[in-house]
């Protein structure tokens, strides 16, 4: 099992794909080009794989920052790949949001 952020890309690079599927692993991924992105990849098959932009909620589905899936291991086990804010104030990444606590 491995969760990247940060992964600054809008799709995985299909050399990488290519690597991932090779050695046979499944791979869940959402980004956006220059900033954020998220991914898991798994040995495990990947099953019920929702992203930031389908989570149905305002602020987690405003930037590609979160990836989540159910892993088989035998019983489910779910993975959540985040990608957390620096902490610092940013009118334009916190704005709306209670980010820092």
């Amino acid at each position: 099992m491995l969760c990247l952020q940060e992964t600054k890309t809008t799709q995985i690079d299909t050399k990488a794909t290519a690597l991932f599927d090779r050695h046979g692993y499944h791979i869940a991924h959402i980004g956006s080009g220059g900033y954020n992105g998220v991914a898991i990849a798994s040995a495990l098959a990947l099953d019920e794989i929702e992203c930031s932009g389908g989570l149905g909620d305002e602020v987690l589905d405003r930037e590609p920052r979160i990836a989540t899936c159910l892993v088989g291991v035998p019983e489910p086990v779910r993975v959540v790949s985040v990608y957390a804010s620096h902490g610092r104030q940013s009118t334009t990444r916190t704005s709306g949001t209670s980010w820092p606590p």
